[in-house]
C-alpha cells in the first residue's frame, strides 16, 4: 500500500491530504486496523480517494 504525506495543522487540529490538500473532516474518512496491540490508522481522501 502506497502512503501519502498527511499535513496536520496543530493549531487548528485539522488534517489535510498531502496529495490534493483536501481537508479530512469526518471520522468516516479513516479505517482502523488493530494488530498485536498496534493501531494503524489509514486515512482515505474523499476527493482523490488516495489512502495514506
Amino acid at each position: 500500500m502506497k502512503s501519502i504525506d498527511i499535513k496536520y495543522d496543530y493549531g487548528k487540529r485539522k488534517k489535510y491530504c498531502g496529495n490534493c490538500n483536501t481537508e479530512i473532516i469526518s471520522k468516516n474518512d479513516y479505517i482502523i486496523e488493530e494488530t498485536n496491540y498496534v493501531c494503524f490508522v489509514w486515512y482515505q481522501c474523499s476527493n482523490c480517494q488516495e489512502l495514506f
